[in-house]
């Protein structure tokens, strides 16, 4: 399955939480000369539902809706070129303080590390990434008695990873790589959702200055998530193979447009009672209106899994649109909507108040300005409404938040 690394990216100022910056952007960044970027962020943000649920269901986890949240971080950027390899680091380590719902407090760590080692004619590039945060309270569908029991949660997620590419670029490359993911949960009502999973991939590229780079691909993802309940004799272990093809170009320096469409199948040792068979997609497109005013648009498919529910796995349909205007080289305004469609697959029938699919939109915006070149201030807010089967998982939340950052 592609990594297309959404793993549901929201939008940053969703919840004033969102602390990890897109680990990609700095790990892709190539050769050249070496960059060290170090920042401080400090962020407060009023939450009127900080539990993304429904007033009873609120009260069943034994949360205050409304919250003020206080987030430091400190942020890292770092690459080098170390004799013929280029490796970068990218992160961000912060911690999550809550007024009134204390039991929510936790570390919010995200790390990435890339190398890229040239090999005679061949590209050697290994990759490790760790995440580790409290699990979105929307996402947190078993309700156990206990209250708080039920959403106190840390969720981990590891991978290893490498990808071995030869030939010569531009030109004709056949490429092929293997990724390790693990996910874990500190609870132990949530443990039945952990699980493992292995991507094997290959395939081959063709990059040109006129073309653009254009890959054919496929992969098989092996999923290990036993732990979650299956009928008897039978467990929820399953297997995703993909087929398909992808482009990247970058025309002039104000349009860039990538796009991936692949056909997907999931089987399993488990009758899941609504599998998974058809298109899976990755189109994005992003230009430069004028001097000042950058548009993105975005819509995928994939399926992936969910460390919060029962669901053996999960599909996910996001689509997104951004607009970036810049009154000046200090002062930006941004605002985006999305929205997002999930449907949740089960082994088991799911009981009363499971949801089995959800419609969430978010719309969000905000304001920065800079200060020198090491000050960045920001206003923030939004709206966001979800509908989960009409069940007590819906719920209308509205946010907003300033941060300070600075710059070494």
């Amino acid at each position: 399955m592609r990594n297309t690394n959404v793993r549901f990216r929201t939008f940053a100022s969703l919840s004033g939480l969102a602390l990890l910056p897109c680990a990609e952007t700095a790990l892709a960044q190539g050769s050249g000369e070496p960059v060290t970027e170090i920042s401080f962020d400090l962020s407060g943000v009023y939450e009127d539902n900080i539990a993304r649920s429904s007033d009873l269901l609120s009260q069943q986890r034994g949360l205050n809706r409304s919250d003020f949240i206080v987030t430091p971080s400190v942020s890292i950027n770092i690459s080098r070129q170390i004799g013929s390899a280029q490796v970068s680091v990218a992160g961000q380590l912060g911690y999550v303080f809550h007024a009134k719902n204390k039991d929510l407090n936790r570390e919010r760590i995200g790390v990435s590390a890339r190398a890229e080692v040239p090999v005679g004619p061949c590209q050697i590039s290994p990759e490790v990434s760790l995440q580790r945060r409290q699990s979105d309270l929307s996402e947190i569908v078993f309700l156990p008695p206990g209250g708080t029991g039920s959403i106190k949660n840390t969720q981990t997620v590891q991978s290893y990873g490498v990808t071995i590419g030869c030939g010569r670029d531009p030109g004709l490359q056949p490429y092929g790589g293997v990724t390790y993911e693990r996910a874990d949960n500190s609870s132990l009502v949530r443990e039945r959702a952990e699980y493992s999973a292995t991507t094997y991939r290959g395939g081959l590229r063709y990059n040109s200055a006129a073309l653009g780079e254009i890959s054919l691909y496929g992969s098989r993802k092996v999923t290990d998530a036993s732990a979650l309940a299956a009928p008897p004799g039978t467990n929820n272990d399953y297997r995703f193979d993909e087929i398909g093809a992808e482009f990247r170009r970058d025309i002039g320096s104000r349009i860039k447009a990538t796009a991936s469409v692949g056909y997907g199948k999931l089987t399993g040792d488990s009758a899941f009672i609504d599998g998974f068979s058809g298109l899976t997609w990755n189109l994005e497109l992003s230009a430069l209106v004028g001097a000042s005013l950058r548009l993105t648009a975005s819509t995928g498919r994939e399926v992936g899994n969910s460390l919060a529910s029962d669901a053996g796995f999960v599909v996910s349909t996001p689509h997104r649109a951004r607009l970036e205007y810049a009154f000046s080289d200090r002062a930006r305004l941004d605002a985006g909507v999305a929205i997002i469609e999930r449907r949740f697959g089960y082994s088991t029938a799911p009981v009363l108040n499971t949801i089995t699919d959800e419609n969430r939109k978010i719309f969000d915006g905000g304001f920065s300005y800079t200060l020198g070149n090491r000050i960045n201030l920001r206003l923030f807010g939004g709206h966001e409404r979800r509908n989960a089967n009409g069940t007590i998982f819906d719920y209308r939340a509205s946010f907003a938040g300033a941060s300070i950052g600075f710059r070494f």
